[in-house]
């Protein structure tokens, strides 16, 4: 299927080319879009941005760059580059309003089914693309009074009524709506549905213009002479009732005149993505309500409720998100607002290119509002493939291990990608990922031979002999299980398994799939100064039992990522480091206590490990410090005291070990991107397949994921807990 998307933020090119199709996930619907909606302000704003130079860039993000200078302190320049040139390089999909017709519906929604037709939101969702993958809360049955092309009006739709919302407009009352873009057009018209009088103001013309077509009864240019005391002759001499700000402009004069306009104790409510420098004394003097409107209303951003489908109750949010696109969509069928004047240019989605150099010519006047891509619609209502062929491999395949990766993430693709390219053991052949879009770029930056939106591709690939997962932590377990099933060996990032249940499910996965291994992304046993501290311990026989100290400056995660769901960061990080203690100790944990510091999800957490020699390790897991302070010092900080040793490693860059009176400072050598270990766990994979004998035995893979699950135990219980052996 084709799909518009800019090529990068370092890239000016914006292209329209086939990927992989999407694939029906959990709680949702497969869309065969009929028509999108290109937004002038919000795509606008990402092509020119994308255009600007580099320079440009990072003057237009100031806040970024604060974030990058700490990133600096805290990984260093080469590697913090490395970084945002990573996250600079990725793809991004164009779009985020649309309307077609399902091919697929999820049986948890039953209101929509095949056939249905329906209007779409949601940015990485409702993209300009043949088919797409809607979740269930962004997609609303289309009224048979509107056509597609008006359907895909519903995103800013939605946008403009819960500003609307915001300003609580009464009867009879008179709104400014400054900025008469698309957002501006829309909330002016809903303004009058709702009985009130529209006030616009905007710098051009023909938008003015427009909106008296649309019904805007008093339109003034902003410079025009004598503006305040019109727009105080219309009110009556009060000002306005409130004022909805829906300019986009990095200018705070739209702020500034809403607060002069505005009638004491009125609301200024800042839709638009404007300067918001306001003057105190206007506000003060006048007591105004200023109220920052996010995007469609309650749910957006909310990851339960956009993903997951799960629903507030009405009776304490009566307009979520869903609420105010289907309300838009029935005032519109219902002849309250007028959509088809918007619509000022239409494209074919293979014609998308011409469409965004029309948006972002300056030079153009008039700017065109509601452009609309339009979607070839087949006899039938085929599915498009959910596989792209990539590229032929240079030597055969019988010669290398067939890899196929699941999961295209940032990790992946700039940690384990190049690792993977470097290795000549490996042949690549299918990239995995839900997104079409990911799946290609991370395909063909990595040479693999297929890319795919759906994970059988890769399970049932006769030349892929491994499978890397590298998706969230709660799709760990099944894949794994799925992978084991099809006869593949499987390299999974941790976590192992999110709760005891998915545990012991692969447990009996992994005995049911004999010759098959399984290895978990433990890197750090594998790092250089790891396994020269490993040798100075074994050399040392009498060494044990071992006191660790393990301090982790893990830092602050906002509390709704989804990092803090299915065990959260100790399922999730924490079991790095019990690995690690297992590995140096040589001995299995049998007992753990634990204690929270804090509230909330980024808490600080004390563990103490006691394992069956009798060494003991303290982990430090430390969420609540301050980026600044965290900056200025190494993420992990190790100490191990034996009787006559002392080592002490700084963040897998420094090693001192002391004996005797003398302390031996290491580092190691090779590429800093090995340090942490990376490439040894990958190659250590390697030898495993090739000898037969697993990098890390299965059981120990199996305890640190079940001394994950005691910890919480012992968090929740506030005691001892004893660590029983997975069976």
């Amino acid at each position: 299927m084709r799909q518009v998307f800019q090529k990068s933020y370092l890239s000016k090119e914006l292209c329209v080319e086939e990927v992989p199709a999407p694939v029906l996930e959990g709680t949702g619907v497969l869309v065969r879009n009929a028509a999108s909606l290109i937004s002038p302000g919000t795509e606008r704003a990402t092509v020119a941005f994308a255009r600007k130079g580099l320079l440009a860039k990072v003057r237009s993000q100031p806040e970024r760059v604060q974030l990058l200078l700490r990133k600096m302190k805290q990984i260093g320049v080469v590697e913090t580059v490395q970084l945002a040139r990573r996250k600079l390089e990725n793809p991004i999909p164009m779009g985020y309003s649309t309307a077609g017709v399902v091919l697929e519906a999820s049986p948890h929604m039953p209101s929509i089914r095949a056939g249905d037709r329906v209007a779409c939101a949601g940015a990485k969702y409702a993209n300009h693309a043949e088919m797409v993958y809607i979740p269930k809360n962004l997609c609303v049955p289309l009224p048979d009074a509107l056509s597609f092309e008006e359907g895909a009006f519903v995103a800013p739709g939605a946008i403009a009524l819960h500003g609307v919302r915001l300003a609580e407009i009464g009867l009879g009352e008179n709104i400014l709506v400054i900025g008469l873009g698309l957002i501006g057009q829309l909330a002016a018209q809903l303004v009058s549905a709702q009985g009130a009088t529209a006030i616009g103001i905007d710098l051009d013309e023909h938008r003015l213009n427009l909106a008296k077509e649309l019904g805007m009864p008093h339109t003034f240019h902003r410079h025009d002479a004598g503006l305040q005391a019109k727009i105080s002759e219309l009110t009556g001499g009060r000002g306005v009732d409130a004022v909805l700000v829906a300019a986009a402009t990095p200018s705070h004069d739209p702020v500034y005149l809403a607060g002069e306009l505005c009638r004491e104790r009125g609301k200024v409510v800042i839709v638009g993505d404007v300067g918001m420098q306001v003057p105190r004394s206007v506000y003060y003097h006048k007591e105004l309500s200023v109220i920052v409107s996010r995007s469609y209303g309650p749910g957006r951003y909310d990851t339960d409720y956009e993903l997951m489908g799960r629903d507030y109750p009405a009776g304490y949010v009566r307009w979520a998100e869903r609420d105010n696109m289907a309300a838009f969509l029935k005032l519109a069928a219902d002849g309250k607002i007028r959509l088809k004047p918007l619509i000022e240019k239409r494209f074919p989605v293979e014609d998308a290119v011409q469409a965004y150099d029309l948006l972002a010519n300056p030079e153009l006047h008039p700017q065109p509002l509601g452009m609309i891509l339009t979607y070839p619609q087949p006899a039938e209502a085929a599915k498009a493939p959910h596989k792209l062929e990539l590229a032929r491999q240079a030597s055969p395949l019988s010669e290398r291990i067939g890899l196929s990766v699941i999961g295209a993430g940032n990790f992946l693709t700039g940690t384990l990608l190049p690792l993977l390219k470097a290795q000549s053991a490996f042949g690549l052949r299918g990239m995995i990922s839900h997104s079409g879009l990911s799946a290609k770029n991370a395909g063909v930056q990595g040479g693999f031979a297929f890319c795919a939106t759906d994970i059988n591709e890769a399970l049932i690939d006769s030349l892929t002999h491994i499978v890397l997962i590298a998706t969230r932590h709660d799709s760990h377990a099944d894949l794994l299980c799925r992978a084991l099933a099809a006869g593949k060996h499987v390299f999974v990032e941790k976590p192992l398994a999110t709760n005891r249940e998915e545990l012991t499910r692969v447990i009996n996965a992994t005995q049911q799939a004999s010759g098959c291994q399984v290895m978990v992304g433990f890197n750090r046993r594998f790092a250089p100064l790891s396994l020269t501290l490993k040798k100075h311990l074994d050399a040392n026989a009498s060494a044990r039992p071992l006191t660790i100290h393990y301090r982790v400056l893990a830092g602050h995660i906002p509390e709704d990522s989804w990092v803090h769901q299915h065990g959260g960061r100790i399922v999730g990080e924490v079991c790095h480091f019990i690995d690690w203690c297992q590995f140096i100790t040589g001995e299995q944990p049998v007992e753990v206590g634990a204690q929270a510091i804090g509230k909330g999800a980024n808490q600080d957490i004390a563990i103490q490990l006691r394992f069956s020699n009798g060494s003991v390790a303290h982990i430090e897991y430390l969420m609540r410090i301050d980026p600044a302070t965290a900056a200025t010092l190494g993420k992990e900080r190790i100490t191990v005291i034996s009787s006559g040793l002392l080592a002490e490693m700084d963040d897998f860059k420094v090693l001192k070990v002391t004996q005797g009176g003398k302390t031996a400072i290491i580092k190691p050598s090779g590429p800093s991107n090995a340090w942490k270990g990376h490439a040894g766990e990958i190659q250590a994979f390697i030898t495993a397949l090739q000898s037969g004998k697993p990098a890390i035995s299965f059981s120990e893979l199996a305890l640190t994921t079940e001394t994950t699950f005691a910890i919480l135990d012992a968090l929740r219980t506030r005691t001892l807990v004893r660590i029983a052996e997975p069976e």
